[in-house]
């Protein structure tokens, strides 16, 4: 007996090779690290430096022919030669979309082309701080936007700049008429702007015709002046040639609004629904202090043409209402943090996508280190709802739940969030999907990617499993030993996009829908080199979950889950005796670690040394890693064998 069930399990995880194949994502390298910008080490260990800077921050973007694209970062290194000003600029490099010979699709980046396109000289050394992309002027040209402050200034400023397909940058000018490098699109005084969600980004387009594109973002403005997260909005208008070619731009910055009144980490973001472009609907998390205390938010703002204009247009706000805030969790005191927010598209007879009302709305219950208002702590809750959110007013589709007993093995912290569309046999679910990455330099293994879909019939979130999401990505080591504050401040941040696959039914493709990754992590060929700063990478994930039943080995039941090691996907078939979608019980919290602040580790990693941690908890150093497979294979074999050996001795 033991040996069948032994068997069986090894089956089982045979079956989720098969069905897990389809969520295999491509990776391309996009920029390698130059090999002579090294950082300091001692002893085999990647050192503290102040001002060394790394590559990291990477965004990706399609233009709208849905093939080509542009990826950008920061870069320390030299690319085609040419090393950055001042340390560290953003890079620019034209991407593609390309169909392997197995009719997958991954991508190719064309290097000849990668440049550096800023070339500020700033107060400490970031010169083109946290960049993000665009599409604009009918999705033929890329606004990129970026975090400066000029030496000698106390204010860090966003401003952007206009990009070709082909990395050159544009002629701009500002709002009256006069010729820019670049153009200022957010200040206030004494405070630094801005901040705002990792993944998708913080903009999102409200209407884009005749060369004018109108644009909304999220904008946290972090300081000792107003030290408000703002709604800012602006327009950008662009010339073309015969050939529909951009000869110059105007950029025009429109008003902003004041939304979050006590900042410190709100990183908001703004969506808008194809129904009503003049409302934008945004999230964040206030408070004034570490952790923040005032709780997660929602408000509707009226971006409409005709309103108030200007700085602080107050007038424009719809409505404001706190999505959670204070809780007691088995009588322990927590606070909502970390508001994510992702607008649900739909998807026509036609495969058109629409932007809906409704959003996914993530947060989370912190429990905060409670000594000398420092960060980090510990997340006792992840939770999950859907909300459909208009300029009359917000009404909850799936009220925010409990999602940790799905996200095990996934932390809270510095996830990279972003909307998608699974194609899960014959249906197309939406989801919300979560990259998690490594702590200590990434190069041993790829990063996590969870995915939760919705089920609108039960009104429960589907777990659609944990996968490789391909590439490398190092979200902690590199950006925080090499920055302005080492082992305290800098983290690194991934781009996400969702897009709908250029190639479906080319060449025996049934992927519908992709997900993007831009990524910065250590190359598997440099894991045992800390010397060595991390390598650009893309990565091209399948959003497919076809409903895949291979037969059983003999002697054992036929799996009519339809699950197969996917994770649970809506194929799900509950048994007789259980309720639809039975939620699982919940898990008690993990007892109180020591009260250390995770945010400085006493004992540097290095990247070639395994991530350690897993399970649920916070703080914005705590890691996790996904079930390794492969070594529960090699275990259950050994007791299979254990099995065997005792039998035939009895």
């Amino acid at each position: 007996m033991r040996t069948k069930i032994a068997f069986g399990i090894i089956a089982q995880l045979a079956f989720a090779g098969t069905a897990l194949a389809q969520w295999t994502p491509q990776t391309a390298t996009v920029v390698a690290t130059d090999p002579l910008d090294t950082a300091r080490t001692k002893n085999g260990r990647l050192q503290k430096t102040r001002y060394e800077e790394t590559n990291e921050q990477a965004v990706v973007h399609l233009f709208a022919d849905g093939k080509t694209g542009l990826y950008v970062d920061m870069h320390s290194g030299a690319i085609n030669g040419t090393q950055p000003v001042h340390r560290q600029q953003a890079s620019c490099t034209p991407i593609t979309l390309s169909q392997n010979a197995d009719g997958s699709v991954g991508a190719t980046a064309d290097t000849t082309k990668s440049k550096f396109v800023t070339d500020n000289v700033g107060q400490d050394y970031r010169n083109a701080n946290k960049p993000e992309i665009m599409p604009i002027n009918g999705g033929k040209n890329m606004l990129l936007m970026f975090n400066y402050r000029p030496d000698g200034t106390n204010d860090t400023n966003r401003y952007v700049k206009v990009l070709d397909a082909n990395c050159n940058t544009v002629p701009i000018t500002d709002k009256n008429g006069a010729t820019k490098k670049q153009v200022l699109i957010m200040h206030k005084d004494n405070d630094n702007c801005d901040m705002h969600q990792s993944g998708e980004g913080p903009c999102d387009v409200a209407t884009d015709a005749n060369g004018q594109t109108h644009l909304t973002c999220w904008a946290g403005c972090n300081g000792n002046g107003t030290d408000d997260g703002w709604l800012n909005d602006v327009t950008v208008k662009c010339t073309n040639d015969a050939n529909g070619v951009a000869t110059g731009c105007q950029i025009v910055k429109n008003f902003d609004v004041s939304l979050c009144k006590r900042e410190e980490r709100s990183r908001g973001r703004c969506s808008i629904a194809d129904a009503d472009t003049n409302t934008a609907i945004c999230t964040w998390t206030e408070g004034n202090d570490q952790p923040q205390t005032d709780g997660t938010w929602i408000a509707a703002v009226d971006i409409s043409a005709g309103g108030q204009q200007g700085e602080g247009a107050q007038t424009r706000v719809l409505w404001k209402k706190q999505i959670e805030g204070e809780k007691r969790i088995e009588g322990v005191r927590t606070w909502s943090v970390r508001a994510n927010s992702s607008r649900i598209m739909t998807e026509a007879a036609d495969g058109s996508l629409t932007r809906s009302n409704q959003l996914i709305i993530t947060t989370d219950d912190l429990r905060g280190n409670n000594t000398n208002n420092r960060k980090g702590g510990r997340y006792l809750n992840q939770n999950i709802g859907v909300a459909e959110a208009t300029k009359d007013g917000l009404k909850w589709v799936i009220n925010m739940t409990p999602s940790q007993d799905m996200m095990l093995g996934v932390d809270a912290t510095h996830l990279t969030v972003a909307h998608a569309l699974i194609q899960d046999d014959t249906k197309t679910v939406p989801a919300m999907t979560f990259l998690q990455g490594s702590q200590n330099g990434a190069g041993a293994t790829p990063p996590d990617l969870k995915v939760l879909g919705i089920d609108f019939a039960t009104q429960k979130f589907v777990d659609y499993g944990t996968h490789s999401a391909g590439g490398q990505y190092d979200r902690h080591l590199y950006s925080n030993y090499l920055g302005g504050n080492p082992g305290n401040q800098g983290r690194n941040f991934a781009g996400a996009q969702f897009v709908k696959n250029p190639y479906f039914g080319a060449n025996g493709n049934a992927d519908k829908f992709l997900m993007l990754h831009a990524l910065t992590g250590k190359a598997m060929a440099d894991v045992a080199k800390p010397e060595i700063k991390p390598t650009s990478f893309l990565s091209v994930m399948p959003m497919h979950n076809p409903k895949v039943a291979p037969p059983p080995p003999p002697g054992m039941p036929a799996d009519t889950s339809g699950q197969n090691g996917s994770g649970g996907g809506q194929n799900s078939a509950p048994q007789p005796q259980d309720p639809p979608m039975a939620t699982p019980p919940q898990a008690p919290p993990p007892s109180d670690p020591p009260a250390t602040n995770p945010e400085t580790p006493a004992d540097p990693m290095t990247p070639a040394e395994p991530q350690t941690g897993g399970g649920f908890s916070g703080g914005c150093s705590m890691a996790s890693s996904g079930a390794d497979v492969n070594g529960l294979v090699f275990v259950l074999f050994g007791l299979v064998a254990v099995s065997i050996v005792r039998r035939k001795r009895a």
